[in-house]
This record gives structure tokens, sequence and C-alpha cells, in this order.
């Protein structure tokens, strides 16, 4: 698979295959497999995909309990590759693609921080994409104090998909991010 030639802006107006919020932290702290071949499938959200060549998307906001620097990694190295934007909700809205994410990793595992003020709803995005053979990815979001927001244990700590307040408002239904 090209890297470096994946475009997950691509998928901005296309129809989602399988769309829900079921366990999205145990989705999103962490998974691994192993697709045999093309037309092996697994179980995503409840529904049987083919495990190769697919692209998983999480968006929503983490609510920042404390001001500072909170830490935002990929957990486990990353097979095959994975984008992650925060901070800027024009961008993590409607203007993300492979050129201005924040962390990007291809088969390894990096990270970075995010400085975030108390009582703000961070927005961010993450995309991950597997072709055939083994697949493993993993976030994890830590708080400037080491609270644990996201992680491998499918933690959900302040994790929300839209505000009840506004300002955080909810994303665009997929296949409408233009």
């Amino acid at each position: 698979m090209n890297y470096a030639a994946l475009n997950p802006e691509y998928l901005r107006t296309l129809p989602v295959a399988v769309n829900g919020s079921q366990s999205p932290a145990l989705q999103l702290g962490s998974f691994s497999g192993n697709c045999p071949s093309y037309t092996s499938t697994y179980n995503q959200l409840g529904t049987d995909i083919y495990c190769s060549l697919y692209m998983l998307q999480f968006r929503g906001y983490f609510y920042a309990g404390q001001s500072g620097l909170y830490t935002i990694s990929f957990n486990q190295q990353i097979d095959d590759v994975a984008f992650i934007w925060v901070g800027n909700a024009t961008r993590i809205r409607s203007d993300y693609s492979a050129a201005n994410a924040d962390i990007i990793s291809y088969k390894g595992g990096v990270g970075g921080t995010h400085a975030a003020i108390a009582g703000e709803y961070v927005p961010f995005r993450v995309a991950y994409a597997q072709a055939t053979g083994p697949w493993s990815f993993g976030v994890s979001i830590t708080a400037p104090d080491g609270t644990p927001i996201l992680g491998p244990s499918g933690s959900t700590r302040d994790l929300v998909r839209y505000s009840c307040d506004g300002t955080a408002p909810p994303y665009l239904p997929w296949g409408n991010e233009v």
C-alpha cells in the first residue's frame, strides 16, 4: 500500500458502509487482528466487513477538565496507517487531509500534545486505514495530570460526540463533510 498517496479527504462525500457509536472507546482505544486474505471479514460495530482495504474514522470532542498540555498518541504500533487531527474545528470538520494531520503514523507509533483550557471541548478526528495482513491500532488521550481520557482499557472519560450546551456542535452526517 502506498501510504503517502492515501487521501482521507476522499471520504468526505462518500456514504459509509458501517455507522455507529457502539463501544466507540473500545474500538478507538485499541484493537488488533489479522486479515489473511482480501475476502476475509471481521466484525466492526456489529457488522461483518471485509478486513482488507478499508478506512475507519472517529470524530468527537474531549472535555478539558483542566488547563494544560494533553498528550495524544498512538498507544501501540500502527499497522497500517493512522492520522489524528486535533483542536482546529474547521480543519477537523471539513478541511482535513493527509497533508494537515497533526499526527501521522505509517507502521509506527508517534504522538503529540495539545494545549487546552479547562472547560473547553476539544474537537478531534482519527482516521485509520488497513490493507491485507495483520492490523493494530490504538489511541490514547491523557490529561495534564496523567489521568487517562482514552486508552487501551476502553476508558471513555470526558469523550463526547457533542455538548449539551451547544459549544461543541454535532458533526455533519457522514458523507456530507464539505
